[in-house]
């Protein structure tokens, strides 16, 4: 009802404003009158829009009265206005005309008939603009007989209007002035195009004007019911008249394109099974037979979309077809302008109406080239020849529904203020976009590249020379498939504007100069054609050219597509890279010194870029590779359409490609199969490596081309406006088909993926403000300051400013305010944060602090002194700090006295910052702050500024948090599982494992401690290193090169720059980073000589450096260097005086001195592990040749006949079914090998072990010369490991208790072996790592894992009479397997023992360093034995409920026994005063937080924590003494009770109110009930249904009841009284718990779990938490009753019962245990 908004918000006669229109609605539905309202609206829109409206002919009169006041100005405007007027006086006749015939009929038949009710179908009226459908025209006899008595309605009345508008216009043509203008008007008569809703029908129909106006088009064919239809009704007067002249240009205008049409000769008329075509055919042979000139649309536009009966597009051109037949002709081929044949000059061959009539844009010129036979096609220049952009409806409804699902994702992506339902809306209408999207689109394109590649038919046969051992067919639609649907598939090139026609022009010109055309001339070779020759090797030619040799434009649009993609967004990994990224790129999990410099400025490899080009290319056109063609062959053609799209690329200046010699890359790293590269030649050592460096860039080429095709990104992985479902990641592990992930991954997988992060606006405002200032604080340097930078250096600082240019920019760019991100899984078991612009995992510096999860947001009371406290942690970490290395008193004060600034001082802080030097603040406060990670820094800032501002006892909200990170983690979980290295337990301790005689404390209290002598790992390394001789270096030096020419002056003068210790005998800052590096490198299993190697790197670099500086002037001058030589050379290059150069010098001397003791301490202390790391190595290794022999014995098997050029999904169920031999093994969390930890490698597969030959794309040099660049797909072969078994289990277990603590947790940021938690987390979530830590390394060793899977390869060997060397070719390290199976089970029979030891006893584990209570106390027991509340371990054996009740009975709250105990350990004079003078819960709460029994502080702390949410600051907590006679509401024998509805603890007596245990546990009852309560009053308020806690309540009401239907079998206890006693047992008793585990798994194995999360859920305790309090509340009510077991005759009796029965023994163990413990 658009029309009926007023105009310029005038107030219209006639028209009805949107307030008087909803009214109306409402009173007309609310009476039944719906049809009568919408004929008064019909007939006020119908006045008017004929009259006052915009188009309106009063509002074009009173145009022209203005603009003929100066009619030679305004003389086109004048013409314009006069032609509206004229058209629509004709089409107002014409309506005229036919409604008065109609009438006139009309009032015969009324006259004559009694019928009240008259229709005229061919007069259609309210025709809906969706379905094209109308009504017919109806007339009422009333209407006519108030006609007849002069009260005309009805039609009658518009008959009478349309005679009025017909007068009106008459006198505005007749407005003085417009005379002569009038004469001409009439002679140019438009055809009017209908506009729609739809903008880009609007585009195309208003472009359709102008080509009829262009051609001078007077008459209109149209028919159909909706577009015909629509042109019918605004040009009725010149539509269809069936009168022509030669002199007239026809328009025909279809609904649709012509599928059936067909000119009968015979009777020389149209036949079509379509009515409206029959129509519109007879009518264009009236035209036709008068020899007037027709339009039609273009040949583009007029295809049919129909596909044959075998699902083949038919690309039959119907409507050329029919028009030939009738003697027409096309003034130029295609271009929709017919005329009778005599009258066309014939230049071209007639068009194939037959065949393929969609192939390209302008085949006016195509069509003249000579088919392909026998001769090669002659070259053709193809130059920018653009078309005119065409469309037809098909195309707009296409853009229409693309933009519109642009515009609504935009929406979800740039609108910060939606609410729920909104974004729920969106989503909502996005999925019905996509899937209409999906519904329009036909990949017609797609199809017809299918049907007409130049490779179908030809099938490649075996070829000695080109190493081809099988055939296989080479046709493009054998090798790929139509598969998504896609823009680009669905729509020819001609559809997409200039810029894009004339980019695909470039690129099919740039092709033609490139590759060489199809070449069809048969050979000598067996009749073979050249292009079978060309196919053989580069099969992806059938898929750019068409049989007719010409190149697919559709094509080119997408390998030009893919190019764009790569360089906007990618195009930062072809330029230097930081480590990260060359370690991503390599997929290493380290990278040595020497590795990052040879690779940082490479690039990427060329094959990796091309098989991202070539998946990219495809993706586009909607194809995808069939499943049943062998995983070689796709590999094939992926390299061959890849590198050719790279070459393109390269010729286009997009990129540039450089070569390295296979030989220069195995000399530098020596490591040439690691990177898949391979000889072509055994001894040729002219093999290169290729990489891809950045060229130009087009970023406004990729945005046009992403307008217009809706694109993904292929490289571009962004953050989404909401949770991340269906994650191509979600049952892999990435880059791993053999293996699948855990339950407890895929969970964890999820939730990450759920986890709502924010921004932090304030703080990025700043960084947009004063981007300049945040530059230099990042560490970026300026084209003169990098030029003072060594060489090396220089380097390493531009990749640097490429980091943090792009961190600045994605914050930047980010129009999200609340984002999710998707993660993926890796092969050592972390947890990937899957972002290539904002990334809070990597980015350590901005995004960690400034996009953070929702779930960090909290608020700090200024009175509260624990949330002062929790804050100057953050605070002080922020500014500086190195928390986990400073006593815990200094980081609170440290903390404090930033967050007790004056305003004064805050200025100077801000100042300081904007102006880049802190110098100001620092001299007038006396603190020194440190600018670390400016996010931080300046969250830090803005808290500090809050606090100030926040009144005594206001409040504060914010984010900030801060990172917590392990010691050394590798190293202590390689501790942790093979505890037999020398002084373990001194190790054990820097790693914040202690023992319960060490008197543990927090880490950072003991690294912080100055006056103790205790070292962390680097220090006791270096704490080992002398200052060695230049004498004694310079004869290791000569030992090694007795050519060496360093003299010892040269060795004295670099000696005596490494760091040492002080004069006091200190280690140094200096000399303890030393050891970093190697440390590290030693635990990622590198060998000595590596970790030599490595540091001699590292010290060149920083010697280098610091030379660079200014300092070591002496070594400058002994070496004869300037500064100048090291600012323009790398170290290689600089020679010195006696021809050795600069590099070898200094890492000779590093290497002979400090390398060399490097590698005699490491050896020294850690032997045992260095000898376990080979037996590991040895064992995974031996494994993989095991595994491999079997593999190879399955493809041998194969039956004959059978291709063994395997499918890719037939090799992963190959790999799969041999999994037991694979070398692997069950991880901590795993059920099985299949969800186990795989050990392998990959390399490329050598061209030698191919079956159907490598890929060689051919190209053509400048003279036309053929020639073929062979490509290395990325066709991966497995191979065995190298390292990585040492290594790769010791950071899945790191993944592992990253994964329990995040199922613990909520808004972890896991940062591999750091965390960022809620601050007021940060505690619980310290000490739930450091329980994770110490729990999944007592209940899993990593080599008993490994020699059970070494067992089933044992049994192979000996099966098959195998016994494989490992190592062979290495006769140093060569050992046959079963040697290696023989030291395995050695070294597992000793590591067993040591665990034994280390785990029986007493540890205290603080791994993760916080600054209080961050130790996890764990008491040592059996090794094997599995945490008590490991609930996936329950006995499912029927149980013997009678005896078990026995047991239960000892402990049920309804007996004396658990409070006798009480009374017997724990009285508390003051709790009972505390009760008795009426204290609140957490006045008692924060007494009983403070008691010298743990547990009970512990719990206390836990319950006070949630009384606020459930029960709010209470004045008032009623105790009292039970009354007498004894309520009804009070248990019966009880020691206390909770009576709800009273919301009262009654006590048997004064005495009773003395007992911590008592009060808890009656407490817990008070808690739990209030939780109920608020639950079922939300209810009853008609809360949500939809809410999340209400649905988790009632599943928990659910669960309960599940329970309490077991009442009648247990009648004697208690717990079964009502929901809230169930829930207090179940909360408080572990005996309760454990039988209704038993009792319950049989027929519901989720009920105990899902009470578990219910409990957590519902009433706000952290899962830790809660398991925490429960097996706390099993060690004290075992350790208090102790003395209960002493007083019960029948108990050993009922024990020997109990071991009769394999569940009693259950239970029965966990006693006995707990009964050890207090012995």
């Amino acid at each position: 009802m658009e029309e009926l908004v007023n105009h310029n918000n005038k107030t219209n006669k006639g028209v009805i404003s949107p307030t008087l229109e909803s009214n109306l609605n409402t009173i007309a539905k609310k009476y039944g009158l719906e049809n009568e309202l919408a004929k008064i609206k019909d007939r006020g829109q119908v006045e008017e829009q004929a009259t006052v409206s915009d188009i309106g002919y009063l509002s074009y009169g009173n145009r022209l009265k203005k603009l003929v006041e100066d009619p030679e100005t305004n003389k086109s405007q004048i013409n314009k206005y006069i032609k509206k007027l004229e058209n629509f006086k004709a089409s107002q006749e014409t309506k005229l005309s036919k409604l008065s015939g109609i009438l006139e009929q009309a009032a015969v038949q009324f006259d004559n008939t009694e019928s009240n009710m008259l229709k005229f179908p061919e007069y259609q009226v309210r025709v809906n603009p969706i379905t094209g459908k109308g009504k017919p025209l109806e007339i009422n006899r009333k209407d006519y007989e108030d006609f007849k008595a002069g009260d005309i309605k009805g039609y009658w009345k518009i008959v009478e209007d349309t005679k009025n508008n017909i007068e009106g216009i008459n006198k505005q043509l007749n407005i003085p002035g417009i005379e002569k203008f009038t004469a001409q008007a009439k002679e140019d008569i438009e055809v009017v195009a209908p506009m729609t809703s739809s903008a880009n029908i609007n585009k195309f129909r208003t472009a359709q004007q102008t080509r009829f106006k262009n051609n001078k088009v007077n008459k209109l064919i149209a028919t159909g019911s909706r577009t015909g239809k629509e042109y019918r009704d605004v040009n009725e007067d010149i539509s269809n008249t069936g009168s022509y002249t030669a002199d007239d240009t026809v328009a025909v205008v279809f609904d649709k394109p012509v599928s059936n049409l067909v000119y009968f000769r015979k009777t020389k008329s149209a036949v079509s099974k379509d009515t409206t075509v029959y129509e519109a055919g007879q009518e264009i042979l009236k035209a036709v037979k008068a020899k007037a000139t027709v339009i039609t649309d273009i040949k583009t536009s007029r295809m049919s979309k129909t596909k044959k009966v075998d699902g083949t597009p038919d690309t039959k051109d119907v409507l050329a077809k029919f028009m030939l037949d009738a003697g027409y002709k096309e003034t130029t081929v295609g271009n929709g302008i017919w005329k009778p044949a005599d009258q066309v000059e014939s230049k071209e061959p007639e068009i194939d109406t037959d065949t393929n009539t969609n192939a390209d844009k302008v085949k006016s010129k195509e069509s003249t080239k000579e088919p392909v036979t026998n001769k090669q096609k002659p070259e053709v220049e193809v130059k920018e020849e653009v078309v005119e952009e065409v469309s037809n409806e098909y195309v707009e409804e296409i853009k229409d529904i693309s933009n519109e699902v642009k515009l609504v994702k935009s929406k979800l992506t740039n609108n910060t203020n939606l609410s729920e339902q909104d974004i729920t809306d969106l989503q909502v209408r996005l999925k019905e976009l996509e899937d209409s999207l999906q519904e329009k689109l036909n990949n017609q394109e797609t199809d017809l590249i299918l049907a007409n590649a130049s490779s179908n038919g030809i099938v490649i046969t075996p070829s000695k020379n080109l190493n081809i051992q099988e055939s296989y067919d080479t046709s493009l639609n054998n090798i790929v498939q139509s598969k998504a649907k896609t823009i680009l598939g669905s729509l020819h090139i001609t559809a997409f504007n200039s810029k894009i026609q004339k980019f695909t022009s470039s690129i099919k010109s740039n092709l033609n100069k490139l590759i060489p055309s199809i070449d069809n001339t048969v050979t000598k070779f067996g009749n073979k054609t050249q292009e079978y020759f060309n196919l053989m090797t580069s099969p992806s030619r059938g898929l750019i050219f068409n049989k007719d040799g010409e190149i697919n434009s559709n094509v080119a649009l997408a390998m030009g597509t893919s190019i764009e993609d790569l360089i906007k967004n990618s195009g930062s990994l072809l330029k230097l890279k930081n480590r990260d990224e060359v370690m991503c790129m390599l997929d290493k999990i380290y990278l040595s010194k020497e590795e990052y410099d040879f690779f940082k400025d490479k690039g990427m490899f060329l094959k990796v870029v091309a098989d991202d080009l070539a998946s990219s290319i495809m993706k586009n056109l909607g194809m995808s590779f069939n499943k049943n063609i062998p995983e070689e062959l796709k590999a094939k053609f992926k390299a061959d359409l890849g590198n050719t799209t790279v070459r393109l690329a390269e010729a286009m200046g997009y990129i540039s490609v450089s070569q390295v010699s296979l030989q220069e890359l195995a000399t530098k790293l020596g490591k040439e199969n690691e990177y898949g590269i391979y000889r072509d030649d055994v001894d040729s050592l002219n093999t290169t490596v290729s990489f891809v460096t950045l060229g130009k860039t087009e970023p406004e080429m990729f945005d046009t081309l992403d307008e217009s095709l809706n694109l993904e990104s292929d490289y571009a992985r962004l953050p989404s406006s909401t949770p991340i479902k269906n994650s191509k990641y979600s049952e892999q592990v990435r880059n791993n088909p053999f293996n699948t992930i855990t339950k407890k991954v895929k969970d964890i997988l999820q939730k990450q993926r759920d986890t709502k992060y924010i921004t932090r606006d304030k703080s990025i405002e700043w960084l947009k403000d004063n981007r300049d200032v945040a530059l230099t604080w990042l560490g970026y340097k300026t084209v003169e300051e990098i030029s003072k930078l060594s060489k090396v250096d220089q380097e390493t600082a531009e990749a640097k400013n490429e980091s943090i240019v792009r961190s600045l920019d994605a914050l930047r760019d980010n129009s999200l305010e609340s984002m999710y991100f998707d993660f993926f899984y890796t092969k050592n078991n972390r947890y990937i944060l899957d972002s290539t612009t904002i990334n809070p995992q990597t980015d350590k510096q901005l995004h960690r602090w400034l996009v953070v999860p929702e779930s960090h947001k909290n608020t700090y009371n200024k009175s509260n002194p624990e949330d002062k406290s929790l804050l100057a942690v953050a605070v002080a970490q922020a500014m500086g700090m190195g928390i986990d290395k400073t006593l815990s008193p200094k980081i609170i004060e440290f903390g404090s006295s930033l967050l007790d600034l004056d305003a004064k001082h805050i200025k100077l802080l801000k100042d300081g910052l904007l102006e880049g030097n802190l110098d100001a603040f620092i001299k007038a406060s006396g603190i020194e702050v440190e600018v670390e990670h400016l996010g931080h820094f300046l969250e830090a800032v803005d808290v500090i500024e809050q606090w100030n501002q926040a009144k005594e006892d206001g409040e504060i909200e914010t984010t900030i948090s801060a990172e917590f990170d392990g010691l050394t983690n590798g190293f202590a979980i390689r501790l942790m599982q093979m505890p037999i290295i020398k002084d373990v337990y001194n190790w054990l301790q820097k790693v914040g494992v202690f023992t319960k005689e060490d008197n543990p404390q927090s880490m950072n209290n003991i690294l912080g401690d100055k006056s103790s002598r205790f070292l962390d790992s680097y220090q006791t390394l270096a704490d080992n290193i002398k200052k060695l001789s230049a004498k004694t270096v310079l004869e290791t030096i000569t030992k090694k090169n007795k050519y060496s020419k360093l003299t010892a002056k040269q060795v004295s003068a670099v000696l005596d720059v490494l760091p040492i210790k002080d004069i006091e005998g200190a280690i140094t800052k200096d000399l303890r980073d030393l050891f970093k590096n190697p440390f590290m490198v030693f635990n990622y299993a590198s060998s000595i000589n590596s970790i030599k190697k490595n540091m001699g790197y590292v010290l060149r670099d920083k010697l280098i450096s610091e030379m660079v500086d200014g300092k070591h002037k002496e070594l400058a001058n002994a070496l004869g260097i300037k500064v100048s030589t090291l600012q323009t050379k790398y170290p290689e290059d600089i020679k010195l005086a006696n021809g050795v150069t600069l590099d070898q010098t200094l890492r000779d001397v590093v290497e002979a001195s400090y390398g060399e003791q490097v590698g005699s301490i490491l050896t020294d202390y850690f032997q045992e592990y260095l000898e376990a790391n080979e037996i590991i190595n040895n064992s995974f290794r031996g494994m993989f040749l095991v595994f491999q022999d079997a593999y190879q014995k399955s493809i041998a098997n194969i039956p004959e006949g059978q291709s063994k050029a395997l499918t890719e999904e037939q090799k992963i169920n190959k790999v799969i079914e041999l999994l037991d031999l694979f070398p692997g093994i069950k991880g901590v969390l795993s059920k099985d090998i299949r969800e186990g930890i795989a050990i392998y490698e990959t390399k490329a597969k050598s061209p030698k072990d191919l079956l159907l030959g490598k890929a060689q794309s051919v190209f053509k040099d400048n003279t036309g010369k053929k020639y073929t660049k062979a490509v290395q797909g990325l066709l991966k072969e497995l191979d065995s490991p190298v390292n990585a078994g040492a290594v790769i289990p010791i950071h899945s277990l790191d993944g592992s208790i990253m994964t329990e603590l995040m199922l613990s947790l909520d808004g972890i940021v896991g940062i591999h072996d750091a965390i960022i938690p809620n601050l007021k987390d940060s505690a619980n979530a310290i000490k739930e790592y450091n329980k994770q830590f110490y729990e999944l390394n007592k209940k899993y060793s990593i080599i008993s894992s490994l020699l059970d899977q070494m067992n089933k390869t044992k049994e192979y060997m000996d099966k098959h009479n195998i016994d494989p060397v490992v190592n062979d070719g290495i006769p140093k390290q060569a050992v046959k397997l079963s040697e290696v199976y023989e030291e395995l089970k050695a070294l597992n029979e000793r590591n067993n023992k040591a665990r034994e030891e280390l785990y029986g006893k007493d540890l205290s584990i603080g791994q993760m360093v916080g600054i209080n209570q961050e130790s996890l106390f764990v008491s040592g027991s059996d090794v094997n034995n599995d945490s008590e509340n490991d609930i996936t371990e329950i006995d499912n054996t029927e149980v013997n409920k009678a005896e078990i009740e026995k047991q239960y009975n000892l402990f049920s709250s309804n007996g004396d026994f658990i409070y006798n105990a009480a009374d017997i350990k724990m009285s508390d004079k003051g709790l009972g005063d505390l009760i008795t003078k009426g204290s609140t819960p957490i006045e008692i709460l924060e007494y009983l937080s403070k008691h010298e029994e743990s547990f009970v502080a512990s719990q206390a702390k836990y319950l006070l924590e949630n009384t606020l949410l459930f029960r709010g600051k209470e004045k008032v907590f009623n105790t009292r003494i039970f009354a007498t006679p004894q309520p009804s509401y009070i248990n019966e024998g009880a020691l206390a009770s909770y009576a709800p509805k009273q919301d009262t603890i009654y006590y048997r007596s004064v005495e009773n109110m003395q007992h911590p245990l008592i009060f808890l546990h009656e407490y817990t009852h008070a808690l739990s009930s209030h939780g109920i309560e608020l639950m079922e009053t939300a209810i009853k308020n008609n809360t949500d249904p939809k809410n999340q806690k209400v649905i988790m309540y009632k599943q928990f009401l659910k669960d309960i009841d599940t329970v309490m239907e077991y009442k009648d079998r247990f009648e004697d206890i208690y717990a079964f009284k009502d929901r809230h006693e169930i829930l207090a047992e179940f909360m408080s008793n572990p005996i309760f718990r454990a039988r209704l585990s038993e009792l319950l798994v049989n027929k519901d194995k989720t009920v105990l779990q899902r009470l578990y999360n219910a409990v957590k859920e519902l009433f706000g305790f952290r899962r830790e938490r809660l398991f925490d309090l429960m097996n706390r509340s099993v060690d004290d009510i075992f350790r208090v009753n102790y003395e209960a077991f002493q007083t019960v005759p029948s108990l050993i009796e009922d024990i020997n019962l109990l071991l009769t029965k394999p569940e009693g023994y259950t239970i029965l163990n966990k006693i006995l245990n707990k009964m050890r413990e207090c012995n």
